[in-house]
């Protein structure tokens, strides 16, 4: 054994993982599997290569499981464990109140969530090299978010302003210490060891940053870095490269057998003991967990199942017991659907205080949805459905409504929404798809208004100076400003043009709008469409309905089809609805999305909406010269500069 190398480490395990929630509500991340093996199994496996003979694992959620999966590693490791009660401490403050575990030798830190194969040797020569760094960083430099800089070996920056900007790094979670970083530790119980790090380069302390050649790196603390660890590995394997050890042996013949069986495996799948398949199922980069069941002909695609769910249809994402989801489980044993025997499909954050699930038992499914008490119109959800549904305005029939918890529990409308079924549909096609849901659009504002008004039904406040007001600053704030960068010299002409559209829609006859009128917000079936989302029903123009629905970003319709489509909602609704008035509303609308697309791009949780920018910006632009140019010639001017945005 080389003498320089630690024989001391310290494992964070006390983290809540919330990112992998509620897959972690049952099951802490250091115990997930990991082809087969928790997590922790081979973070010891690797310290145990790299000279550790003593561990202390740090504590917080799930605190017996972790332990018995640690004890049960069976491995030659002395074990320890620091259990942290009150509130997770981080990284920092872990490592003050594990300290008592540490002697005056250097110290391995490592993330419970990171699987990693490696050669330790650089970050032991940088670590003992020039400057006699407090720490030797692992550093990844093609993966992950890369938001560190370094300069001649050493850290110059952990948050550089352009994430993923050339030569900037990842940081892996791996650490090597001396014990001296405790001395620049904030005195705060709750802190991060980035903090220590930047106060010991304060005073004059080196951080060194390491690349280590021939590794394998993933960290595994959201789902797709946690599915893409398994294909990475299971590709490793087969390659004989780096990583490949932490592959299950029997992955090979798992999956011939699964073959045999009639079914489809594409990419990988990482099968639990005592998990059934059932024939005809297609199973699709996912990892089926001990003891769950998939039906005959389910479709998993990029999915994690929890131990003992039972799926059918199309899964993905994650699936997992009711039970584990907070504040429900009386509820639905009051609904019909005991959380013990059901299974919960969360289908991803949304841009709101709601959250919503596809439940799924005996073959039956429906939709629950968690509201919290930020916007008043969640109230109004079950309200409204009762209300449409007697103007016969197809929405998702409401099984039930506990006010008090804020939940909804609705009929499944099914998963194919407007957005899936016009991938690569023709010109003639859209127009086909789109026809009925104009239908039903136009009786929402024809019909839907004069029975809301004659009902005075209880609606959020309609479409007012102050409402437009709100959504221009909504987009100077999160998308301009925030996102983009931009003084208020170069904003205020935009917002300028903006307030002088505004008006022209705020000279409009109001009517029952939808609100949230796109593609992902209407579900087809057999028999029509069906609208969701709705609960933010309001008054307002109607253009603005039209121009959420045909100038959606997330479809990007071509112009011409645009336009007959507009001519079917005037033949509709029988209104005489101007082109321009169309263009302006789209141009309101687009602003207001942006605002939103720059406010959940920034955080990781929604950061995928990012994506919706750049076609956004072309509608917008398409919009403005369709209007012409001078009806908005600063915003005008500021498209054209903008070019081709990426996310």
């Amino acid at each position: 054994m080389n003498p320089s190398r630690p024989t001391q480490a310290i494992i964070l395990a006390a983290g809540l993982a919330t990112r992998l929630r509620p897959l972690t509500a049952g099951m802490p991340k250091a115990c997930l599997p990991v082809w087969g093996r928790p997590a922790l199994h081979h973070v010891l496996d690797l310290l145990r290569a790299w000279g550790v003979r003593e561990a202390l694992i740090n504590l917080h959620h799930q605190p017996m499981a972790v332990v018995e999966t640690a004890l049960a590693w069976g491995g030659p490791l002395r074990l320890n464990f620091s259990f942290e009660p009150l509130q997770p401490l981080g990284t920092g403050g872990a490592l003050r109140h594990a300290s008592w575990f540490l002697d005056r030798r250097p110290f391995w830190l490592i993330n419970s969530d990171v699987m990693a194969e490696a050669d330790p040797e650089p970050l032991l020569n940088a670590f003992h090299g020039p400057g006699r760094p407090l720490a030797a960083l692992w550093m990844v430099p093609d993966a992950g978010p890369r938001t560190v800089a370094l300069k001649n070996g050493f850290v110059s920056n952990f948050a550089v302003s352009k994430p993923g900007a050339p030569g900037a790094v990842t940081f892996s979670g791996v650490h090597l210490l001396s014990p001296d970083v405790l001395r620049y530790l904030p005195a705060t119980p709750v802190c991060t060891i980035i903090r220590a790090y930047l106060n010991a380069m304060a005073a004059g302390r080196k951080i060194a940053g390491v690349t280590l050649p021939d590794s394998y790196w993933e960290d595994i603390g959201i789902l797709p870095e946690y599915l893409r660890a398994h294909a990475e590995i299971l590709a490793a394997w087969r390659a004989g490269k780096p990583g490949g050890r932490l592959c299950d042996p029997h992955a090979e013949a798992t999956l011939r057998a699964l073959r045999r069986r009639g079914v489809r495996v594409d990419g990988f799948a990482a099968i639990g003991p005592g998990a059934r398949i059932g024939h005809g199922a297609r199973l699709h980069d996912c990892l089926v967990g001990p003891g769950a069941e998939v039906a005959a002909g389910a479709d998993v695609s990029r999915a994690a199942l929890a131990p003992n769910v039972r799926v059918h249809g199309l899964v993905q994402g994650l699936a997992v017991p009711a039970h584990v989801l907070e504040g429900v489980a009386e509820f639905l044993a009051q609904t019909g659907w005991p959380a013990e025997e059901t299974t919960a499909l969360p289908l991803g954050p949304r841009g709101s205080d709601r959250s919503f699930a596809r439940l799924q038992r005996n073959g039956k499914s429906a939709i629950l949805v968690q509201y919290g008490k930020e916007r008043h119109e969640n109230t109004l959800y079950a309200g409204h459905t009762e209300f449409l549904t007697s103007l016969r305005i197809r929405v998702p029939r409401l099984l039930a409504h506990h006010s008090r918890r804020r939940l909804l529990l609705f009929e499944d409308a099914g998963p194919r929404d407007l957005l899936g079924a016009l991938a690569g549909a023709s010109a003639a096609r859209q127009v086909a798809l789109y026809k009925p849901v104009l239908a039903l659009t136009a009786r929402l504002h024809t019909a839907g208004t004069a029975a809301a008004r004659d009902q005075r039904l209880r609606l959020v406040a309609g479409f007012s100076p102050r409402l437009y007001r709100w959504e221009r600053l909504y987009f100077a704030h999160h998308f301009l400003q925030r996102r983009l960068g931009l003084a208020p010299r170069v904003t205020s002409p935009i917002l300028g043009d903006l307030l002088r559209l505004a008006r022209r829609l705020e000279a409009l006859p109001r009517v029952l709008i939808h609100r949230d009128l796109q593609s992902t917000n209407i579900i087809l079936q057999p028999d029509g469409p069906v609208l969701i989302d709705y609960q933010g029903m309001r008054y307002g123009a109607a253009a603005y309905d039209l121009a959420s629905l045909l100038a959606d970003p997330y479809v990007s319709l071509p112009m011409p089809v645009q336009l007959d489509l507009l001519a079917e909602y005037r033949r509709r609704a029988r209104t005489a609805l101007p082109e321009e008035l169309f263009w302006t509303a789209v141009i309101q609308r687009l602003a207001q999305a942006l605002g939103a697309y720059g406010k959940l791009g920034a955080t990781p949780a929604t950061a995928y909406f990012a994506r919706h920018i750049p076609p956004a910006l072309a509608m917008m632009h398409r919009a403005v010269e369709r209007l012409g140019r001078e009806q908005a010639p600063h915003l005008a001017d500021w498209l054209d500069g903008i070019g081709e945005m990426t996310p």
